[in-house]
């Protein structure tokens, strides 16, 4: 059990020193390099804590947020707070709703959740749930202000096919 979880944080740690040194995207670097899907943690904590707050203090958390979020999201203040109610869809609605908080239309399907402005969603997160620009975070930016939902940003990260529903 040690050995494996000090494996899995070198491997971690392997795949985020190496987005920021070729200065590729994380998306397209992602779904290569990590060989199982990441855990997701249900509450607000930290996947790797021995590692977190080292990394934190080299910059991930600013540099690559959303991967940051899937490992350290308590250390990196990415974490949604428990005052905060999820959108729960009108359950007369035909056909339910997506992410977008929209009811489907017949014979349709969700959008792709995805962010619009990936460099600007990024650096703008903290606005997500307050000020200004809230609204235009929540229409443009719907990963990095975790709307979608975790097994939709682990496999959007991944390159694979969104979960649609």
């Amino acid at each position: 059990m040690f050995f494996q979880g000090l494996f899995l944080s070198l491997a971690v740690h392997l795949i985020l020193i190496s987005s920021i040194s070729s200065n590729s995207s994380e998306t397209s670097k992602i779904g290569k390099e990590v060989t199982e899907t990441p855990r997701v943690s249900k509450d607000c904590t930290n996947l790797e804590t021995k590692s977190c707050r080292r990394w934190r203090k080299r910059g991930y958390c600013q540099n690559l947020p959303r991967r940051m979020e899937l490992y350290c999201e308590m250390e990196c203040g990415l974490c949604v707070k428990a005052t905060e109610k999820p959108f729960v869809c009108d359950p007369k609605h035909k056909y339910g709703c997506c992410w977008n908080r929209e009811p489907v239309e017949e014979g349709k399907d969700c959008p792709v959740c995805k962010d619009k402005y990936r460099t600007l969603c990024g650096t703008m997160v903290s606005q997500c749930k307050k000020g200004n620009s809230k609204k235009f975070m929540l229409k443009n930016c719907p990963v990095s202000c975790g709307i979608c939902g975790k097994k939709e940003k682990i496999k959007l990260l991944s390159n694979k096919r969104l979960i649609k529903g």
